[in-house]
């Protein structure tokens, strides 16, 4: 699976700014590598730009095995069923339009 992230904010628990090796606001990212799918850390602000500051944090403690098997399947599953939803969402704008049309 590839990895993706989202960003949250650039706050500690403690509510003050993380700070990368560049001193810009490190923001909580959520992995979504099958490996640890989930799990939040800091990540460098500018990491999709400039990927030269590196500087990487866990927040949360790693997933235990079941959680790491179960999670991307269920991911999946979801991915699937939205994939689904959208193809029926089509259907049904086409079918209203050929009975209005009839």
């Amino acid at each position: 699976m590839a990895s993706s992230f989202s960003s949250q904010s650039g706050h500690s628990r403690t509510n003050a700014p993380r700070l990368c090796y560049c001193g810009e606001i490190s923001p909580v990212k959520t992995s979504m590598a099958s490996r640890n799918m989930g799990r939040r850390f800091y990540g460098y602000a500018r990491y999709e730009v400039d990927a030269t500051c590196g500087y990487f944090k866990w927040i949360d403690p790693p997933m235990c095995q079941h959680g790491r098997e179960v999670l991307p399947k269920m991911v999946a599953k979801m991915n699937r069923l939205e994939n689904e939803l959208v193809t029926s969402r089509r259907r049904e704008k086409i079918y209203c339009k050929a009975l209005l049309a009839a």
